[in-house]
């Protein structure tokens, strides 16, 4: 059977494309991932790489071999997690904020895969607005945080840059808006926004709340337009009670960046590491959500 060195090897050589590139990410001479890779193709008798062209390309019995070899390092990060965690080197509590907009299907799969790994952890969740997650990482009342576009330098947590949230301009399909093929400044000025604390509005007539949700609930019930993250609209916008507003003057998908911030006085903890390491891997386009929903 083959070592974990060796498979940890032949997955960061497929996934990053070369063996140089292999070497930076493991921290290792490139000589040293294909004389691992040599041995590994030797011990298991089939050809992982074709070595004919400028870099080494995945043969088809690699990419076959590829989530197996994924599965057992999976198994193996949660063996040693689960017998350090008997060992009671793990945190016996831990919290986590999560913006509201941001709680989307990768975040909660983390739930589940942390509680599979952790079956002990007594995991305090909430979703909440930025300003109260922030407020409770400065307290020291949660440990994490999901959020979007947090101050990078603020020296109460530390701050990874983690994907992106779209977010699209909505109003009630019986709106005014909604008939409109392309909506000028102008055009919004006449109508009622509906934004959050801290959003950017192009009218004049504004309503502020900084539940997301009930922003989203006015926008049902009529009163005004939002730009809302597409997790959190795209069922109504598909199911026809939600109209995608289309700006002429600029994209009407909007981008802002998701963070993860961890309290500095959580990040050597095991499950920080273990949360860090996992979402560390992560697809950027977590938050894009349904691209039939505001695509241009």
């Amino acid at each position: 059977m083959p070592d974990i060195d060796q498979l940890k090897t032949f997955v960061a050589a497929v996934e990053c494309g070369s063996f140089s590139a292999a070497a930076r990410k493991l921290g290792k001479a490139q000589s040293a991932i294909s004389t691992t890779i040599s041995n590994l193709e030797i011990d298991l008798d089939v050809i992982l790489f074709d070595r004919s062209a400028y870099r080494p390309v995945p043969t088809e019995q690699a990419k076959a071999l590829l989530k197996h070899a994924r599965t057992v390092l999976e198994s193996e990060a949660a063996f040693r997690a689960q017998a350090e965690a008997f060992s009671g080197s793990v945190e016996p509590s831990f919290a986590l904020i999560v913006e509201e907009g941001l709680l989307v299907e990768r975040v909660c799969k983390l739930f589940v895969d942390l509680s599979e790994t952790f079956s002990g952890l007594e995991l305090t969740i909430e979703q909440t607005s930025k300003k109260a997650a922030l407020k409770a990482l400065k307290t020291g009342e949660a440990g994490a945080a999901f959020v979007v576009q947090a101050e990078a330098s603020d020296p109460h947590y530390h701050c990874r840059g983690i994907g992106f949230q779209r977010c699209v301009p909505v109003c009630n399909s019986t709106h005014p808006l909604a008939n409109q093929a392309s909506l000028s400044r102008m055009d919004l000025t006449h109508h009622r926004q509906i934004v959050g604390p801290n959003d950017r509005h192009f009218s004049p007539n504004i309503w502020i709340s900084a539940n997301s949700a009930a922003r989203k609930t006015l926008v049902l019930n009529g009163m005004g337009w939002a730009e809302l993250p597409v997790d959190t609209v795209q069922s109504e916008v598909l199911g026809g009670e939600l109209a995608v507003l289309n700006y002429e003057f600029a994209q009407n998908s909007i981008l802002y960046p998701v963070d993860f911030l961890t309290s500095n006085a959580s990040v050597e903890g095991l499950v920080m590491r273990w949360m860090v390491e996992q979402i560390s891997a992560w697809d950027q386009r977590a938050w894009i959500g349904d691209r039939r929903v505001g695509a241009r």
